[in-house]
């Protein structure tokens, strides 16, 4: 999947991240969502949420481009 990134964009205008299927859009309702406590300590992850029954990760985008542009 290939997504904008959230800076300036000059830089490192796009990254890509491997998803296990394809993505589709759903609408979110909050009572669908539901927190998942983890002990991973994956600073990459946002947060880890069951929605709609299914585990799903959220990544974080913004430690996700800091760290792409220290090795860029």
């Amino acid at each position: 999947m290939v997504c904008h990134t959230l800076g300036d964009g000059a830089r490192l205008p796009f990254v890509a991240i491997v998803a296990k299927a394809i993505p589709r859009l759903v609408r979110v309702r909050e009572e669908l969502l539901e927190g998942v406590p983890s002990d991973a300590d994956d600073a990459l992850v946002l947060a880890r949420l069951k929605f709609d029954g299914q585990d799903v990760l959220v990544p974080d985008l913004s430690e996700l481009e800091r760290r792409l542009g220290e090795v860029i």
